[in-house]
Parts: C-alpha cells; sequence; structure tokens
C-alpha cells in the first residue's frame, strides 16, 4: 500500500489543536504517518506534540523552529524533510485546527492512485448540497473576493487556491519545494505557478470538492491582510517570471 505523510504546521496551536483525533487517525490508518512542524510557538503546543510522539514512536514525527517563519516555510521544511527519508509515496498539507477532517486525506490518495496523471490535488470549499461547509460569512465573503482576483492575475482558473488540505506525489517536491517561497501565506499560487513552468496545463492538477469543511476560530490570517494582497501578488509573479 502507498505509504503518505501528512504535514501540520502549528503557531500557538495548543488550544485548537484536537489531539483525540490525531491520534485515532494514525491508530486507524496504518499508512499515514503525522509530521507536525512547530513554526516559533510560544505556548504549550510542543509539549502535547511531544507526548502524542512519545506514545506513537515512528508515526509522528516534529520539527521545531525556533523563530516564527510562516505558513510557507513550516510547510516547505516538513515536506523537504519527510521526503528525503524516501518512504513516501505522497506527501500533502491539512491545517492544523482540523478544519477539514483527516479522512479526508484517504481519498485523495484514492483519487491520485486513480488518476495517475495528477500531480496535486487540492481540496475545494465548493458548496454541495450533500456537503458540510460552514463558513464564517465575512471570510467567505472576502475569500470568494480574493478568489477572483487572483484567478485573473495570474490565469488559475481554479475555485479555491487557499484551502489547507493538500496532497501531492513525491517526484514534485524538488519542483516545487527546493526554492523558498516569497509569500509567507500565498505559497499555494506560488505551488501553481511552479507547477506550470514544467506542465503547460492545469491537467496535472485536480481540485476535489470536499464533503466538509468547518471554519474554526483562532485563524492567524485577517481581514486586515487582504490589503497586502497586491504587493504580495506583484512579488510573487516578479519572482515566478524572474
Amino acid at each position: 500500500m502507498p505509504q503518505t505523510c501528512l504535514i501540520i504546521p502549528c503557531y500557538n496551536e495548543a488550544d485548537r489543536l484536537d489531539m483525540a483525533a490525531f491520534e485515532n487517525f494514525i491508530s486507524i490508518e496504518k499508512d499515514f504517518t503525522l509530521c507536525f512542524v512547530d513554526d516559533g510557538s510560544t505556548d504549550d503546543a510542543m509539549k502535547l506534540l511531544e507526548a502524542l510522539q512519545l506514545k506513537n514512536p515512528g508515526k509522528v514525527f516534529l520539527i521545531r523552529s525556533k523563530q516564527n517563519k510562516g505558513k510557507a516555510e513550516a510547510v516547505r521544511a516538513g515536506v523537504l524533510q519527510m521526503n528525503g527519508n524516501g518512504q513516501f509515496d505522497y506527501l500533502g498539507y491539512f491545517d492544523a485546527d482540523l478544519s477539514t477532517p483527516l479522512m479526508t486525506a484517504v481519498d485523495f490518495v484514492a483519487e491520485l492512485e486513480e488518476h495517475k496523471q495528477i500531480q496535486i490535488l487540492f481540496g475545494s470549499r465548493i458548496p454541495k448540497n450533500d456537503a458540510v461547509i460552514r463558513k464564517n460569512y465575512l471570510r467567505h465573503l472576502a475569500g470568494r473576493c480574493f478568489s477572483f482576483i487572483i484567478n485573473h492575475y495570474f490565469n488559475i482558473g481554479l475555485y479555491d487556491t487557499q484551502c489547507g488540505a493538500k496532497l501531492f506525489r513525491k517526484q514534485i517536491v524538488p519542483l516545487v519545494f527546493a526554492k523558498e517561497f516569497v509569500s509567507r501565506w500565498l505559497f499555494d499560487i506560488e505551488i501553481i505557478l511552479r507547477l506550470r513552468k514544467k506542465y503547460s496545463t492545469n491537467e496535472v492538477m485536480k481540485e476535489v470538492p470536499l464533503k466538509q469543511w468547518i471554519n474554526k476560530k483562532g485563524s492567524k490570517i485577517k481581514l486586515s491582510d487582504l490589503f497586502n494582497l497586491p504587493a504580495e501578488m506583484r512579488k510573487i509573479k516578479s519572482a515566478e517570471c524572474s
């Protein structure tokens, strides 16, 4: 069976970590490993994660940064280190608050196993009748405006680039993660642009509508961050065109 590692970036997440959900997942799904990347937290997150690792040796890995570098670098550090182990067929990242349930990754693996041409799957918060998608209204509105701007500026053509649930084949790790990202939060856009340098179309990328996504309190991204979008977007385009 294919082996999968999920990277979980954490920054002061002690109050939002559902330790029972993490432990239950790895006890059931024997082909999955979790790697938590602590991004310079100042709370008790590491104590909780160290206890989880002690109970689940070989299934839980911890990486700690002494200073906060942002989600992009936390994910990148985790992906590069775990891919270096050479034991995983798929790697991905999920948000620490589990707004997307971990079992979603099982469906993602099945999708990649069935469609060999797909290199990366994007979880997508597309409203569907059979899906449970619960968002803060203002955050949802801001997200849709953001998506509209991003799609037109970069000509991406995806409904939801920023959902914190993605899975990809190990083969694309050098292409996508070898170079540092220039944005702390919009690195998902950089991933897409780097893939497009090798693959001329979006055929290697697929959005998968989520069955469940529930907004959790305590997000590190504020609505005021939208004002920084133009500068971040120009920085990304400049880096990827160089």
